[in-house]
């Protein structure tokens, strides 16, 4: 596709959509019948700028964050987040969970979205899969999922506008 727009055959923007699409039929269509109301923590990992630009440039910049949804209340502990913004638009890196919201608020998930609460690790933009595993280790397995309904009592966290 990258090769596609270069050559002007195919224009950015549907460049771009063809990608949604096919993160909305195959990565998402299929992460969304699984979620369930009880507490489903999931693990994303994607490009942190513009797939067709990473994919001409080939430069590979990942990220991996995790998300966990309860009752209504989508959680990201995203290591790079860096605190100061409320509105999930602002929020860099996350392409993949913003796809999950709009499909979300298309009504996609059977499930219902009323809070997205992002908590950050204070990445340095190098160890987001190792702080991403030790946050999981400490709230699963330790704490046993306990602390997982109380995000607005935990410091750091920031409720976001979406």
């Amino acid at each position: 596709m990258a090769k596609l727009i270069q050559k002007g055959s195919m224009s950015q923007a549907r460049g771009n959509s063809r990608i949604e699409n096919w993160s909305l039929g195959l990565t998402i269509g299929g992460f969304l019948p699984l979620i369930k109301s009880l507490g489903t923590v999931t693990v994303f990992t994607n490009a942190v700028e513009d797939m067709v630009e990473l994919h001409a440039a080939k430069v590979l910049s990942w990220h991996i964050y995790a998300i966990v949804y309860q009752n209504g209340v989508l959680a990201v502990y995203d290591p790079s987040f860096i605190p100061g913004t409320s509105m999930l638009i602002s929020c860099t890196g996350v392409p993949l969970l913003k796809a999950v919201v709009k499909a979300f608020r298309a009504g996609k998930a059977r499930r219902k979205l009323t809070e997205i609460w992002f908590g950050s690790g204070r990445n340095d933009g190098r160890n987001c899969q190792e702080m991403t595993r030790k946050w999981i280790e400490e709230e699963i397995i330790t704490k046993n999922g306990k602390d997982l309904d109380n995000w607005n009592n935990r410091e750091g966290w920031t409720k976001m506008h979406f």
